[in-house]
Order: C-alpha cells, then sequence, then structure tokens
C-alpha cells in the first residue's frame, strides 16, 4: 500500500473510532557508502529504510505507534489507541495552522550528482594524496565516502500535509603518521561540495596527525585559553539542551526563569538556523513552519526553542522545534542547527593577543565527563602551547574543567574562522572562541 492510500485509510480508521484527530509521521531513506583501502574498494553498501509514526489523540491523551509496513492501517490505528488508553493526559497540540505551501531553503545538492562510481574516485584520490604527502605516513586507518537521501512527509486530520527531500553526503578520512617509532592519527571530514576536493581532505588528515608528535604535558595551573572551533562544536552539541524549552520547563536546565537576561559574553550571538544549507528544513517535525531564532543576542538569552507543546505552556509561538529522537519516540525539543555567530579575529590575532597560553583543538570524554543538566565538564584535553603568540609545542595527556555558563560569560572574543560539524540530524557551527579566564587545566 502506497503511503496516501495508508494515510487515507488510517485516518478514516481514527475518526470514525472515536479519535479527535491523527497525524502520521514517515521518513523514507536511502544510503550508499562506500570503503577504500590499499587502492582497493574494501566495502560497498547500499540501504533503504522506511517508517511511519502514527499519533492518535484519544480522550485528551496521545496515542503513538511506529510501524515500518503499510499493509495494515487498521491495526495500526487500533495499537495507537491501545497506547493512548494507557497514557497520561497530554496537552500537546497537532498543528493546525498549516502553511499554504512549503518552500526547500536553498541547499548543497552535491550528493544528488555524485554517482557510486564517483564516490570511489574521491576515496581512491583520497589515500592517494595523503600517502604520497609525507613518507611519515604509512598506512590509513579509515577512507570512506557515504551519501544519503531522505523524504519526510507529513499530513494529519486537521489539514496538514506536507513534504521534503535532503541529501546530505560526507568523506571521512584518518590517516596514520609514524615517526621514531610514535604513532598518531588525523581523523578529518568533508561535507557537502567540500567532498569533490580530495586533495584538501587528504592533506587536513595529514597535517593533523603530523602536528601532534612529540606531545606533552604540562602543569596544571589557570591558563588563557583559546577553545579552537572545532572543539568549541562539541561543546556546543554536548550543552544545547540547555536552550531546549521542555528540559528548562522540567528544571532540567539551568536556563529556568532566566529569559531576557545577559548569561554570556556581550561578544555572544547563538542563533537556530533552519535555513543553513548545509542541512536545511522547510519544517520542524511538527509541520510548522521553519524560522531564524535568535537563541542568545549580545549576550542576553532571547528566546528559548519550542514546539508547540511547551509554546502553549509558555504561553508564546513555537519556534518550529520539535524533534523526534526516532520515529517511536514521542515529539520533544531539538535544534535544527545551532551557529555561534563570528567575530572579526582571526586565529592568529587572538593568539598574539594571548602571547602566552594554550590552544585546545581537541576534547574527548564528553558522554562521561560533562553533565548537561548542570552545564559542568571535566574533560580530556589536546591542542598546542602557545608562547609569545605563536604556537610552540603540541600538548595532551591534561584536563579541562569549568562550567557552560562561565564559559559563556568569559568569552573575551569570537574568531572569524567558523568549522560545520559532520551533517548528522543536525549541523553544528562554531569559530573559535579567546578566554583569559573561567576553566580550570589539570596536567602533569
Amino acid at each position: 500500500m502506497k503511503f496516501d492510500e495508508f494515510k487515507q485509510a488510517a485516518f478514516d480508521c481514527a475518526l470514525s473510532s472515536g479519535c479527535e484527530a491523527a497525524e502520521l509521521f514517515m521518513i523514507d531513506s536511502e544510503s550508499t557508502s562506500v570503503s577504500v583501502l590499499e587502492q582497493k574498494v574494501e566495502s560497498h553498501t547500499y540501504s533503504h529504510s522506511s517508517g511511519v509514526s502514527l499519533r492518535v489523540k484519544l480522550d485528551g491523551r496521545d496515542g503513538y505507534y511506529y510501524t515500518e509496513s503499510l499493509s495494515d492501517p487498521r491495526d495500526a490505528v487500533n495499537k495507537a489507541m491501545d497506547n493512548a488508553r494507557f497514557a497520561e493526559k497530554a496537552d500537546h497540540p497537532m498543528n493546525s495552522e498549516c502553511a499554504g505551501a512549503y518552500n526547500m531553503p536553498d541547499c548543497d545538492d552535491t550528493a544528488e550528482r555524485v554517482s557510486t562510481g564517483d564516490m570511489i574516485d574521491i576515496a581512491l584520490d583520497t589515500e592517494k594524496y595523503a600517502l604520497g604527502a609525507d613518507e611519515c605516513i604509512k598506512r590509513i586507518q579509515h577512507n570512506e565516502v557515504a551519501k544519503e537521501q531522505s523524504t519526510t512527509l507529513i499530513a494529519n486530520t486537521l489539514g496538514l500535509n506536507a513534504a521534503y527531500t535532503s541529501s546530505v553526503l560526507i568523506s571521512c578520512f584518518s590517516p596514520v603518521a609514524e615517526k621514531d617509532g610514535e604513532k598518531q592519527n588525523g581523523y578529518t571530514f568533508a561535507s557537502g561540495s567540500a567532498v569533490r576536493s580530495p586533495k584538501n581532505t587528504a592533506l587536513r588528515g595529514v597535517q593533523l596527525a603530523m602536528s601532534r608528535f612529540g606531545a606533552v604535558s604540562i602543569p596544571g595551573g589557570d591558563y588563557p585559553i583559546i577553545i579552537q572551533s572545532k572543539a568549541m562544536i562539541r561543546l556546543l552539541e554536548t550543552f544545547a539542551p540547555q536552550f531546549f524549552a521542555d528540559n528548562v520547563q522540567k528544571g532540567l536546565s539551568p536556563l529556568q526563569g532566566k529569559e531576557g537576561q545577559v548569561i554570556a559574553s556581550r561578544c555572544i550571538n547563538l542563533t537556530d538556523d533552519p535555513f543553513l544549507c548545509a542541512l536545511p528544513r522547510p519544517f520542524d517535525d511538527e509541520g510548522s513552519l521553519s524560522r531564524l531564532t535568535p537563541i542568545i543576542r549580545g549576550g542576553r538569552l532571547d528566546y528559548l526553542l519550542h514546539n508547540l507543546k511547551t509554546a502553549k505552556k509558555a504561553g508564546c509561538s513555537t519556534t518550529a522545534n520539535a524533534r523526534r529522537p526516532s520515529l517511536s519516540s514521542p515529539i520533544g525539543v531539538g535544534c535544527t542547527n545551532l551557529v555561534l555567530e563570528e567575530g572579526s579575529a582571526s586565529l592568529e590575532q587572538m593568539m598574539l593577543e594571548m602571547g602566552d597560553g594554550l590552544l585546545i583543538n581537541s576534547l574527548s570524554g564528553l558522554h562521561a565527563g560533562a553533565e548537561p543538566v548542570t552545564g559542568d565538564f571535566s574533560l580530556l584535553a589536546s591542542g598546542f602551547e602557545v608562547k609569545d603568540g605563536k604556537i610552540s609545542r603540541p600538548v595532551e595527556g591534561i584536563t579541562v574543567a569549568g562550567t557552560f555558563a562561565r564559559l559563556l560569560e568569559n568569552i573575551e572574543k569570537v574568531g572569524n574562522d567558523t568549522y560545520y560539524s559532520e551533517p548528522m540530524g543536525s549541523v553544528y557551527a562554531s569559530p573559535s572562541v579567546y578566554l583569559k579566564k573561567g576553566i580550570k587545566v589539570s596536567g602533569e
């Protein structure tokens, strides 16, 4: 049975069975990946997945049911109704303010124009450029090019009927460098149109691996610190849930009651941007029309991120940030693409201003060492010691600790070197940031 047939049959069944409303949310996706090692195709995989989430409203309760089959709409409705009968009362509206049309924002459509043969050639070239870049590059640990195309559909009995298709292309690459018995790897990636420049991807990985030779630990203390863009992205991703209205309303965020207050340095502007070319979307997982949301402006918390339920509770409008963690999960809140906006300083200018300090370019242990509810973190870090405004030597085996709130408050400057995360559900974007204080370093 096709989606439109299943939809109509399910809606007719739900309404005739006493449901006040019903909604279907479907994702249909296909992905292709190739892996190359030693100039040979190690693997080539293709997969297709499709699933539908049905939500019904019955006696003021929401009932969800997930299925991968479109063969039996009546059974799906009956199971969703059964689940509703055991659910708590729900004050979660369905979207009845349906836009006449949803226009797909401008996007990077490179994935749609790249064939499997192109992907193999890109992976072969990436490995070739890396192995020829330096005699210290002895082997490649990982070399994969993958693309995915997915179609999202949402419809309900209140008139909503919308769909869009998106695609992503990504190259993941990790060369291994060896010198004097020491081994270092340099994981990097490219996405979208940048995937078609395999030489750039290879040389970034090589440079990163080579820069880590001879890394040492340093004494602990209070250092001026620059958190480089790709490390700052990890912190944004970890602490983004603090800005989700459902967490704030449940007391699971330190931002409760702080809307309209200054919570960060005046140079901080944080935006939720569903129109980012890397991974745009015209509507959220409730069908609400996408909008740009200025979360922090000049250090002041202007907006939290809302879905229809949290917005109704707060007495405001949705910010179109309804997200479903999976098709089998209830609707929650999530960011689309979280962007810390650029300043004007280059990384070199910030290092010169800092003089002596640390440049942190890698953070690990975020799952165990960071607490999104409180904002506390204590993380393994690596990077470089900076002397007289210049990189002096690589550093590893240190721990950086603090709170996300103090970090935001103590940022002195925001750089102009924005880095984008891998497009996996959401994109996180950030430049490097400079702090004179606010983070404690533990070392040797």
